[in-house]
């Protein structure tokens, strides 16, 4: 009788457990190493306007892969996370260095924007909505 009690508990726990994981999961993204990429946080929203001073592609193993900005701004240099250069692609948007943009989106780890709209000339490319969701999944990438 005891034994089936503990089981009991133990399963509990582990179907609590289980439940808490299936919620915090979603919001985390892990590469093959168990790095976890930030996740966007409509409360951590900036403005950043700068130039750009080099452009990068972090490759697809990594959790924050994607076409990255560094922008130097008056206030710092940030690291600008677009999203998949496929994307930019399909949008036509190609930035290059010395080109002055404003960039909205979420504060990460301090100087890394994950970008939500980015403002350069006429043009605005938007790459999430406004919780954050990133559009190119919409788009079949």
């Amino acid at each position: 009788m005891t034994f089936s009690k503990k089981a009991t508990r133990v399963s509990t726990l582990g179907i609590s457990a289980l439940g808490l994981f299936s919620m915090v999961l979603p919001a985390m993204a892990k590469d093959a190493a168990g790095a976890t990429a930030p996740a966007y946080n409509p409360s951590t929203v900036v403005n950043v306007m700068g130039t750009v001073s080099a452009i990068r592609q972090v490759p697809g193993n990594d959790p924050m892969a994607g076409v990255h900005l560094t922008v130097k701004a008056k206030t710092g240099t940030f690291d600008v996370v677009l999203g998949p250069a496929s994307f930019l692609k399909l949008t036509r948007t190609n930035y290059i260095s010395g080109e002055y943009i404003e960039v909205q989106g979420s504060l990460v780890n301090g100087t890394t924007v994950l970008s939500r709209e980015v403002y350069a000339d006429d043009a605005t490319l938007t790459l999430r909505d406004a919780n954050g969701s990133p559009l190119w999944p919409e788009w079949g990438l």
